[in-house]
């Protein structure tokens, strides 16, 4: 299966939701799958792109199996509405625009929430590309549920 992972949060930047989808994007390449993520220039949470990543407007990566393709976003440290809303309606615009063509086909197209911006990226990429669209809630683990759910669409 071709699957497109879109996120606006990836490694090399730390934090669960990155550990856990690039966990999942390497289980399902060593399943066999065929992987990409679409995700954005590192940079949370200090909106510092590292050296290797600056002035990029797109960027191809290999990693545990899978291609990593990274687009330009507008880098903001992790504090204020008003920035954080910049930096990832950058995404949701550069994930489509620079990433549409150059992640290829897809079957299916993955997005965790709960980034709202990146769930209309995902969707609108997943209609581009005649591809269904499963989209993971997560939030705040209580004693009653999971912390992220899958939702097909």
């Amino acid at each position: 299966m071709r699957i497109l992972l879109v996120t606006h949060y990836f490694p090399p930047e730390t934090g669960a939701p990155q550990a856990r989808l690039s966990a999942l994007a390497a289980t399902w390449a060593a399943d066999g799958d065929t992987v990409t993520v679409l995700t954005g220039m590192p940079n949370h949470p200090t909106g510092v792109v590292p050296p290797g990543y600056r002035g990029a407007i797109r960027r191809r990566e290999r990693r545990d199996g899978y291609r990593v393709l990274r687009t330009w976003v507008y880098a903001t440290p992790n504090e204020g509405i008003a920035r954080k809303t910049l930096g990832h309606l950058s995404f949701m615009i550069s994930s489509v625009l620079l990433g549409w063509r150059p992640s290829g086909r897809a079957d299916v197209v993955v997005v965790s929430s709960p980034t709202f911006f990146s769930i209309g990226a995902a969707w609108l990429l997943a209609r581009l590309k005649g591809a269904r669209l499963v989209v993971e809630i997560c939030g705040r683990p209580s004693s009653s549920s999971s912390a992220c759910s899958p939702a097909a669409a």
